[in-house]
């Protein structure tokens, strides 16, 4: 009876623990956000856009987050590590490049060939991440 009583305790723990929302964080489409990681300059060539050998800047985030479906246009995702930056001078942030940031700005979902992630984020400020 002892052991039941363990292992149920146990199974309990662990489906608390798989389903555990506090692991990633959600936002809503559209909200102003401010979100932590490192960003990544890559090199696409997207066929048939005009954009052969163009720069787009990925930010790898501290920790993965959801998204909450808001429309046909922005649906549910989950478990997402990066996103694709978008609409900023990258001249202006060249120095954050490789480096611990906070990056400001409106989250969207991918809709074009041109977005290289499922998630975007409308730059308003990029700055350096403050050590705790």
């Amino acid at each position: 009876m002892k052991y039941l009583f363990l292992y149920l305790i146990l199974s309990i723990a662990s489906i608390s623990w798989a389903r555990d929302d506090s692991l990633s964080i959600c936002f809503e489409y559209l909200d102003t956000i401010n979100i932590t990681g490192v960003i990544h300059k890559i090199m696409v060539d997207t066929p048939n856009t005009g954009n052969e050998g163009k720069e787009y800047w990925i930010l790898e985030l501290a920790k993965p987050v959801c998204v909450n479906e808001k429309d046909e246009l922005h649906y549910a995702e989950s478990n997402q590590s990066k996103m694709q930056l978008i609409n900023f001078d990258c001249y202006k942030y060249r120095k954050y490049l490789s480096k611990p940031v906070v990056v400001s700005g409106m989250l969207s979902h991918a809709i074009t060939a041109n977005e290289h992630t499922n998630l975007t984020l409308i730059v308003n400020k990029i700055t350096n991440q403050k050590k705790p």
